[in-house]
């Protein structure tokens, strides 16, 4: 019945208004023969309607797969459909996709970020990540819309493959930003990174410690290795840069041969004590090039902001004059910056143009002048000579001591005497530490000259049958034997010196290239009942985390605060706070460098307990000639200032 009447239902669509008086012309055979038509019609029609539908339904997916995007359309996170440009990037088959959760289509870690694009559309177009089939990843663009599927709310998601443009992109940042030779950062990204670090330092607190290296006869390697083999070294040391670099730090090369490392950190500051000492380690190690060993030193300056510069720019020529002395000292050796040495060379460049013959129109600097022959500094020609010369030095008995002597402050009793170093070289003359030291270290010759010096200091001071006690400086290098400390047992058991008598002075630098060896080894010293005394106190960085981590028994004064006394108004400041840290640390402490009564007096006056200078005594080379106690003391001023050199 409902068939027959929704087919006579139609009859008005198919005769119009008039379908009745049809109905009844015909009867009622007529009647079943328009209701056969009508249905075979209306078969028709939905045949056409469904034929339509496929039609639509054909060209939409047709349309959607030309598209270069992918199109994803799922519902309540499940996928639904997939365009063929979706398939091909995924490396899947549809069927399999269908009815899986759109989130597996990325790492896990992204689950929350797909989730969230996926059921909230019109977000604006995101960068995600999603995985091939295959596991490799893929960089993404996706944008969701709401949409109709089946004739049901859906959501449509437009996804485009970004991953080559990205890569495309990193690779012209690193262009940019990188050496292609060694993938460290180049200077432009250096410097800007270096700023950054300082900016942060201002508003953030902290410091930055400024590592530049240079490497020592690079020409003498490209010569025999040609360029090819000089390219592979710097591509050994910028790995080892790299290894040693961590969180906020950055290597890079800022020129040919010249790299540079960038230590930002907050709180302490032995981390850039640490990474100098592990730097020159790392350093010390040999290349290899062609399958051959090279053996080739690093030269290294370091400059702190904000102790040493007010920006990066200032903070990199700091860090370049202190890498000339390094290479100054023979190479090898890390060199801090130090404001007293920068000004000695910009008086003594100053002094040059002031001469007759001096270059016009050079401008005095921080840093010395291209070309400028530092103070302590040999000229090339005249540093070959004195190395041949050298290694027969001390068998010939060119090298001497003289003997500073050291006053108690109190009385001005001679307490004990600090041995000197000498060269008298037998065409040159005398010749000063700062120049021949360097030398020596650079020969390998340190281990003998220091073991002859403290033989002969320690064997003097045992001959004089007092209770003086014998200073003597040792370099940096020494402490590189790990035997050093049995050397001085020996050398106190063969001299008959007793281990009280004997005071070894070593300088910050030492703590700064090697800390772990350096405080092994002094507390062995220690163990002997040998003094150690921080020399030069007060000019390098950070010289007060050493004296908690470090088994010093004494601080020396560094004369350049002891001769401004008067002259700059922080110098007593600074005197008296070393004193007051000194005596809350029960350190004794030494002041060298004594010129004049007034400083005599003020030191006197602020409880110092020993002193040194001209102004008491002047060095000897025998202890015999020593001053007496009684001795009045001269004010005269030596042309020649030599007794600590």
């Amino acid at each position: 019945m409902n068939w027959l009447l929704l087919h006579l239902g139609m009859l008005p669509d198919l005769f119009g208004p008039h379908w009745l008086d049809v109905v009844l012309a015909f009867g009622s055979a007529s009647l079943c023969l328009v209701i056969f038509f009508a249905f075979s019609l209306s078969k028709l029609y939905l045949a056409q309607l469904q034929r339509d539908s496929e039609a639509a339904r054909l060209w939409s997916r047709r349309l959607a797969d030309a598209t270069f995007d992918g199109l994803l359309i799922h519902r309540n996170g499940t996928i639904l459909a997939m365009n063929r440009a979706l398939v091909r990037l995924l490396g899947v088959r549809e069927r399999e996709m269908l009815g899986q959760p759109c989130a597996a289509l990325g790492p896990a870690e992204d689950d929350g970020r797909l989730r969230a694009e996926f059921d909230a559309p019109g977000n604006g177009v995101g960068e995600f990540r999603l995985l091939r089939a295959d596991k490799t990843e893929l960089h993404v663009e996706m944008f969701s819309q709401p949409t109709m599927h089946d004739g049901v709310p859906a959501m449509v998601t437009a996804i485009r493959d970004v991953t080559a443009s990205r890569a495309d992109h990193a690779r012209m940042e690193r262009l940019l930003h990188y050496d292609s030779l060694t993938n460290l950062a180049n200077r432009k990204f250096f410097l800007e990174k270096l700023r950054d670090a300082i900016a942060s330092n201002d508003t953030q607190g902290g410091a930055t410690a400024l590592f530049v290296m240079d490497i020592d006869h690079l020409k003498q390697v490209n010569e025999q290795f040609s360029h090819a083999g000089g390219d592979l070294l710097l591509r050994q040391l910028a790995a080892r840069l790299t290894h040693l670099t961590e969180g906020e730090d950055v290597a890079g090369r800022i020129s040919g041969d010249k790299f540079a490392i960038m230590q930002h950190y907050r709180g302490a500051a032995n981390r850039a004590m640490a990474l100098a000492s592990r730097l020159e380690s790392a350093l010390a190690d040999p290349f290899v090039i062609e399958g051959q060993m090279v053996k080739t030193s690093v030269s290294i300056g370091l400059a702190i902001y904000p102790d040493h510069a007010t920006d990066g720019e200032v903070l990199l020529k700091a860090a370049q004059f202190a890498l000339g002395l390094a290479a100054q000292e023979g190479g090898g050796v890390c060199h801090m910056f130090q404001h007293a040495e920068a000004h000695a060379a910009q008086a003594a460049q100053a002094a040059g143009q002031a001469a007759p013959g001096a270059a016009p129109g050079a401008a005095a600097s921080g840093a010395a002048a291209p070309g400028a022959v530092a103070p302590g500094a040999v000229a090339p020609a005249l540093a070959q000579r004195l190395k041949r010369d050298l290694r027969v030095a001390i068998p010939n008995g060119q090298i001497t001591l003289d003997y500073q002597p050291v006053f108690r402050a109190s009385d001005l009793a001679v307490a004990g005497f600090e041995a000197l170093c000498r060269w008298r070289h037998p065409e040159q003359g005398l010749i000063p530490p700062a120049d021949f030291i360097p030398l020596a270290e650079q020969l390998g010759l340190i281990h003998e000259l220091g073991g002859h010096v403290l033989e002969t200091a320690c064997a003097a001071a045992a001959r004089a049958a007092a209770d003086w006690v014998m200073a003597v400086n040792l370099s940096p290098v020494q402490f590189r034997d790990p035997q050093l400390p049995l050397r001085i047992a020996n050398v106190l058991k063969k001299s008959g010196l007793a281990p009280g008598q004997l005071e070894l002075e070593v300088t910050e630098s030492l703590l700064i290239e090697n800390a772990g060896a350096a405080r092994a080894a002094l507390t062995a010293i220690r163990a002997l009942g040998v003094g150690v005394a921080l020399d030069d106190f007060g000019t390098g960085f950070s010289s007060l985390s050493y004296l908690s981590d470090f088994p010093f028994s004494r601080l020396k004064i560094d004369q350049r605060f002891v001769q401004a006394l008067g002259r700059e108004p922080n110098a007593e400041a600074i005197i008296c706070a070393i004193m007051s840290l000194a005596q809350s640390l029960n350190l004794q402490v030494t002041a060298e460098g004594v010129e004049s009564p007034a400083q005599l007096a003020f030191l006197q006056a602020h409880g110092c307990h020993l002193v040194q200078g001209f102004l008491l005594g002047r060095p000897a080379p025998h202890l015999a000639a020593a001053p007496a106690a009684a001795h009045k003391p001269s004010a005269a001023r030596p042309a020649l200032f030599l007794a600590n050199g």
